[in-house]
């Protein structure tokens, strides 16, 4: 198992603003990144590649707006790998990164309950 980190401080902050309303916007790009990231396998291609290292800048930034640090990680190293064409690594990474998002979506969905 995958070890999590987060800024709690943060996503506490953050999901709290406006009555909690930026946890569904959240939880939709959280979904549209990793179904982006599964269109993409095989990455036989540069197209896929590309789009790829698009999700992953995306999920990157959800996760740093979040305060998911360990999510951001993955992502980061996973785009650094795209951008070498390193594209085993980039599958390796893909795994710990949907872990982390799955992670993150619970936690997402369970601060929506408690504040709900």
């Amino acid at each position: 198992m995958i070890a999590q980190t987060y800024d709690e401080k943060q996503m506490s902050a953050l999901l709290s603003l406006d009555g909690g309303a930026l946890r569904e916007p959240l939880l939709n790009d959280l979904q549209r990144c990793q179904t982006l990231l599964d269109q993409t396998l095989p990455l036989d291609a540069r197209d896929s590649a590309m789009v790829m290292r698009n999700a992953l800048h995306e999920l990157r930034g959800i996760a740093l707006t979040v305060g998911a640090t360990t999510l951001a990680r993955h992502c980061a190293k996973a785009e650094a790998f795209c951008d070498t064409g390193h594209l085993a690594e980039v599958l390796e990474q893909r795994a710990a990164i949907h872990i982390a998002c799955e992670d993150l979506r619970a936690r997402l969905k369970a601060f929506t309950d408690v504040a709900a």
